[in-house]
């Protein structure tokens, strides 16, 4: 496929900056193409090897894109924590090694445990030969701590070329652009840890909790216009509206009144936290979550431990009609799996569909996207943490959101599924929301890019309270 002007302008930009320092960094919005920049930029560079490390769930997409775009003689091999302790497996990779452009696709995740069989496979793979690394969906490595951040800094300055590439880059905030840029090049920030990058750009306030305990907590951000300038000579960016001639968007709200068994559990929860609360109680940040999920998952009409509570509730009821009274293809994002299962039950009963979570094997999930695509599934049921990246589902152009993710980032990328290059209908985006709940705090917070998770910090249960009532 021929390259657009912004992937043209890009793929310059990384080449020029691979060749002469080793690395550079990918900035492009979801849906302008980054993938087919990374290809084109490793044709040019010409490393005898590549390894991608992206999450597991964009296997499928990169095999895609590769088989669309690489215009060169390439191998791809798929790592498998599970089947590389297989002699047989060992010897595809061996056999591979010795093939025309070799690319070794290791998901993310992997990285977090980095096994000893990991290790040995990638040493022997960056043996002798010039290796370009790459990690697509890069904010995956933005928390420094992380071993998975770690794990794959190691790998990168052990290798000739580096590439990051997301299009959210910064999740949380310019914090999570420290541990990017470090893998790209140690000591990139001229500071000795993130603790001192931290606190010269990040405006820190003493704030007390429950119990006497303090923290410093960041109020606001300083000196940004320092960080653009120092990663700019390294950048590529592309946004869609500057690049793409997409059509809009548009977002409607179906705003639903819970009833029957759903909204009794959800007030009996309710007067139990209050309970709570007056007594002062201490509650752990992981109790607080467990807490907030079961009031997230309640609007829907099931509860973890209870399964389905309430296959009538206000927010299914919505959706079907919404799906009788029209024939269109439609994704519906469900957050979890009890969830996705009742809507996978009810929606089969009225037209086809496809399953895309943690419960669909690999092979069962590239089935579903070539269902969907083929217009032979009318409807995608999937998890966004499973399926908000990567995917090109711009045979449609109509989403709904059954419940919502807490990350903005998530949010966000989920949008990107359709509309991408390729899309020449609006886009239209519908959340079902039961009012006066959980729901109508989440969606706001979302729409203003913030993080659900990150108000839960003290030791008692107000910051629930103020998002459920």
């Amino acid at each position: 496929m021929q390259a657009y002007e912004h992937q043209k302008k890009a793929t310059k930009e990384a080449v020029l900056d691979l060749k002469n320092q080793g690395f550079h960094a990918l900035f492009m919005e979801v849906g302008t193409g980054k993938s087919k920049v990374i290809i084109d930029t490793a044709k040019e560079v010409k490393p005898d090897k590549m390894i991608i490390s992206a999450p597991k769930s964009l296997t499928g997409t990169w095999k895609e894109q590769l088989s669309i775009h690489a215009d060169f003689p390439y191998s791809f091999l798929v790592y498998d924590s599970v089947r590389s302790k297989t002699r047989k497996w060992y010897e595809e990779f061996c056999f591979f090694q010795g093939s025309p452009f070799p690319i070794l696709f290791v998901n993310t995740e992997a990285f977090q445990s980095m096994n000893s069989t990991l290790l040995y496979i990638l040493d022997k793979f960056k043996s002798g030969s010039s290796v370009m690394l790459v990690i697509d969906e890069s904010s995956d490595i933005k928390n420094p701590k992380a071993k998975r951040t770690i794990n794959l800094s190691r790998l990168g300055h052990s290798v000739d070329y580096r590439m990051i590439a997301t299009g959210t880059e910064i999740a949380n905030s310019v914090l999570d652009l420290y541990s990017q840029f470090e893998f790209l090049s140690p000591g990139f920030w001229g500071f000795k840890s993130f603790f001192f990058f931290k606190n010269y750009f990040a405006i820190l306030q003493e704030r007390y909790l429950s119990g006497g305990r303090t923290f410093k907590e960041i109020v606001g951000f300083r000196k940004l216009d320092e960080i653009q300038s120092k990663i700019a000579p390294y950048t590529s960016r592309a946004l869609k509206k500057d690049c793409l001639d997409l059509p809009e968007k548009i977002y409607a709200n179906l705003p639903v009144e819970m009833t029957g068994e759903s909204k009794k559990i959800y007030d009996d929860m309710k007067k139990d936290l209050m309970h709570i609360f007056e007594n002062g109680d201490i509650v752990t940040v992981a109790n607080k979550i467990s807490l907030f999920t079961k009031f997230r998952q309640i609007t829907g009409g099931t509860l973890a431990g209870r399964g389905i509570i309430d296959d009538k509730n206000a927010k299914l009821q919505a959706l079907m009609g919404e799906l009788s009274d029209s024939s269109e293809q439609a994704i519906i994002w469900s957050c979890f799996t009890e969830e996705i299962s009742l809507l996978c039950k009810k929606i089969r009963e009225i037209c086809t569909i496809s399953r895309f979570d943690g419960m669909v094997s690999d092979e069962s999930r590239q089935e579903a996207i070539r269902l969907f695509t083929a217009g032979e599934a009318r409807v995608f049921i999937a998890n966004p943490a499973a399926a908000s990246q990567g995917l090109n589902l711009q045979n449609c152009s109509l989403e709904y959101w059954y419940s919502l993710p807490t990350s903005a980032k998530v949010y966000e990328q989920a949008e990107g599924r359709i509309h991408r290059s390729g899309q020449k209908n609006v886009c239209v985006y519908k959340k079902i929301t039961a009012t006066g709940t959980v729901d109508e705090r989440v969606s706001t917070l979302l729409d203003e890019k913030k993080d659900v998770m990150l108000s839960f910090r003290e030791g008692n249960v107000k910051d629930i309270l103020e998002l459920i009532y």
